[in-house]
């Protein structure tokens, strides 16, 4: 169990590892306490090591965006490298927020607040670059936090942040500093910018030439309620292998809908010849998914997810579902064969009018003893809580997978923690792609 969680870690461990280099190199150029001798010094040395590590990590936060598969297995999930990917991003940054301020402090210090206002104000060709780049960070952070887009226009806004890291490339590299005084630290300065470009090309600029998928043909489409349609498609070529439970990126090739790309779990099982999604009919772009027509081309990136009941080391579950987040136990409950398991579902919706899985799952009951279906209606039972599952189950020792309205899984977690769970028996199938 400890082995398996540092392997969960391990994407974080090689982000502090990799982020930290550059200081290896910084440090062994002089002194450590000649570094920090005076207050102006440490000013200066603080205001290197924030320039330093921020560019590492943006270069990373770069990496991360790219939902390259290999992150899965340092992340246990491409949805935690995404994570990853935006609290990353906040650190990164406040880092490179702090760096000319500390250098100003500096410039205050030993001049004048007046020159170190002239600083921040630089016309200097190399300062101007590192102002750039900070402001359109700001701007970025301005449009992402406080203007609300449609999701393909709050795609586009995020291409200022390969305008950031571009322009605080060229910084880097031009400033004088100890990045040009050592070729080793500026070698693998140029490294980190290197792999950031790539990250940058891989999902930005050319992701048709770099991000594989695979294309399907809608074969139907089905209306469940007024808000919720599955659309199951057919191979143009070769299926896709997945594991029940996971999720892929779907894009479909429909001027009614457009060509954006979304997450969305599969209900479907490898051995069924349709492979089947799902969508909640609500958003901005989901919301014309009813208007898809047979015949559409679907390009399909994945599977990706590490949600899958036998991820897992115990086989006595409680999976918990929230309205259309019961999508990836749909999946994983047609496919439990092994009789070792005990799973035991909760089906959470407003009112049993939304159960649209649940003749299907009531089926899948019916013929296997390992699982029981427990539907849960919030409008006459409220809202499903640790307190309610305590009366039923025990829910210290078993693994409890959670997936719905983040709201409630946050809530959810943090309840069981209060009432004696480990954190390490919870699970919750998040998609922070926003």
């Amino acid at each position: 169990m400890k082995l398996q969680r540092i392997k969960r870690s391990s994407g974080w461990l090689i982000i502090v590892a990799l982020s930290l280099l550059p200081l290896l190199f910084w440090a062994t150029m002089k002194p450590i306490t000649l570094r920090f001798e005076t207050p102006t010094y440490t000013l200066t040395s603080i205001g290197q090591i924030f320039g330093l590590i921020g560019m590492a990590l943006f270069a990373l936060t770069l990496v991360l965006g790219t939902r390259h598969p290999i992150l899965e297995q340092f992340f246990d999930g491409i949805n935690k490298a995404y994570v990853a990917h935006h609290r990353l991003g906040a650190i990164t940054f406040s880092l490179l927020l702090f760096h000319p301020i500390v250098i100003a402090l500096k410039i205050a210090l030993v001049a004048s607040t007046r020159d170190a206002a002239l600083f921040l104000l630089s016309t200097d060709p190399d300062i101007l670059w590192g102002t750039a780049a900070l402001l359109s960070m700001i701007l970025f952070l301005i449009l992402t936090f406080f203007i609300s887009f449609a999701y393909h226009k709050w795609r586009l806004t995020h291409q200022f942040l390969s305008v950031s890291f571009v322009l605080a490339s060229i910084h880097t590299l031009v400033i004088y500093s100890d990045t040009q005084n050592s070729a080793g630290l500026y070698w693998l300065m140029a490294t980190f910018i290197a792999i950031g470009v790539v990250a940058i090309c891989y999902r930005t600029l050319a992701p048709k030439f770099f991000v594989p998928h695979i294309e399907y043909i809608v074969d139907e489409v089905r209306t469940l309620d007024k808000n919720t349609v599955s659309i199951y498609m057919v191979p143009a070529y070769r299926p896709i292998a997945y594991r029940p439970g996971q999720f892929v990126f779907i894009s479909f090739e429909d001027e009614k809908v457009g060509k954006e790309s979304h997450p969305f779990s599969l209900i479907s099982t490898p051995d069924e010849p349709r492979l089947a999604i799902a969508i909640k009919t609500l958003g901005d772009h989901t919301g014309k998914f009813k208007l898809i027509a047979k015949n559409t081309v679907a390009q399909i990136e994945g599977p990706f997810g590490t949600f899958l009941y036998d991820h897992f080391a115990g086989k006595n579950q409680i999976w918990i579902a929230g309205g259309i987040g019961i999508t990836p136990f749909i999946g994983m409950a047609k496919s439990v064969t092994d009789s070792s398991y005990h799973i035991t579902i909760y089906y959470c919706v407003t009112n049993k009018a939304e159960a649209v899985f649940l003749d299907e799952l009531l089926t899948i009951e019916q013929g296997n003893p390992s699982i029981r279906i427990v539907p849960y209606c919030s409008s006459t039972q409220g809202h499903i809580s640790a307190a309610t599952l305590q009366m039923d189950e025990d829910i210290h020792s078993k693994e409890i997978l959670i997936c719905g309205p983040q709201p409630m899984m946050h809530s959810l977690t943090r309840q069981l923690i209060e009432k004696g769970t480990k954190k390490s028996h919870i699970h919750t199938e998040e998609f922070g792609f926003r």
